[in-house]
C-alpha cells in the first residue's frame, strides 16, 4: 500500500463477481454463503483491515462487481428457474432479487462505509432493465443507507438519457 501511495495512485480496484457473502453476515440469507463462522470473521477482518490501511493512506477502495449474480444455493433457494434468473445470474429484476440486493447492499454500507462500488451490470441483465435496476435497487439501497457511498458505474450499452431516468 505504502508503493501505492508513494506513486500517488490513489484508488484501489478490487474485482469479483459477488463478494458479500463472503465478508458479510447475510442473516436472513443463511444460504447466501458456504463459508464456516471463521472464515467468515477472518476475511470480514482482513477486509476491515485493507479499508483502514488504505484510508490512512488516502486510497480509495472500490469493490468492483457484477451484478446480477446470486451465490448457486441461494439461487436454488429462490427458485431461480423462473422469475427470469438462471442459475447464478438474471436477465432481470425479479422482486426477490431486488429485496436480496437491497438487504446485502444495506449490509455493505453499515459494515464498510468508506469503500465504494464499481457496478457493472454484467453481460447478463438486459440493458432493457438497467436503469430500473440502478435506480431502484442500487442507488435505493444506497441513498437509504443514509452512508452516501462512492458508487461508480461502468457500462457499454446503457443509454445516454439514462440521468433523466434515475431522479
Amino acid at each position: 500500500l505504502d508503493a501505492l501511495a508513494s506513486a500517488r495512485y490513489n484508488a484501489l480496484f478490487l474485482w469479483a463477481s459477488h463478494p458479500f457473502p463472503h465478508i458479510l453476515e447475510l442473516p436472513q440469507y443463511p444460504g447466501a454463503t458456504d463459508l464456516m463462522p471463521e472464515q467468515l470473521k477472518q476475511n470480514q477482518d482482513q477486509f476491515r483491515w485493507l479499508a483502514a490501511e488504505c484510508q490512512r493512506r488516502n486510497i480509495r477502495i472500490l469493490l468492483h462487481f457484477y451484478n446480477i449474480h446470486l451465490p448457486h444455493r441461494l439461487a436454488s433457494q429462490l427458485k431461480a428457474g423462473r422469475g427470469g434468473f438462471g442459475a447464478s445470474s438474471v436477465t432481470r429484476p425479479a422482486p426477490e432479487v431486488a429485496r436480496y440486493y437491497k438487504y446485502i447492499l444495506g449490509r455493505y454500507f453499515d459494515e464498510f462505509p468508506g469503500v465504494g462500488l464499481y457496478i457493472c451490470p454484467g453481460e447478463t441483465l438486459s440493458s432493457s432493465h438497467q436503469v430500473e435496476w440502478f435506480r431502484d435497487v442500487l442507488f435505493a439501497a444506497a441513498r437509504e443507507s443514509g452512508k452516501d457511498p462512492l458508487l461508480v458505474i461502468r457500462d457499454w450499452t446503457m443509454n445516454i438519457d439514462f440521468r433523466s431516468k434515475i431522479r
